[in-house]
């Protein structure tokens, strides 16, 4: 069985949560999986009591932005 790999992992260390986009072959460019992680994972961050949250990027690039492909792909981009 392989591991299904996350496109947002999320981690504690204390006080502090850390959120790493984890999509680096795509620049960690955000799609909608990637972002509904996102909300999912602040509001896990909201109830765990961290005072701070971290933000990064897989694979030495930190976000390129929107993933353009794939929303030029979407058949309905009013979701």
């Amino acid at each position: 069985m392989t591991d299904l790999v996350q496109p947002v992992d999320l981690s504690f260390k204390g006080d502090v949560a850390w959120l790493t986009l984890n999509r680096p072959d795509e620049s960690n460019a955000i799609n909608l999986e990637t972002a509904e992680a996102l909300l999912r994972n602040v509001g896990l961050i909201s109830t765990a009591g961290s005072r701070v949250a971290v933000i990064s990027g897989a694979g030495g690039t930190f976000c390129s932005g929107g993933d353009v492909v794939e929303m030029a792909e979407a058949s309905n981009l009013s979701t």
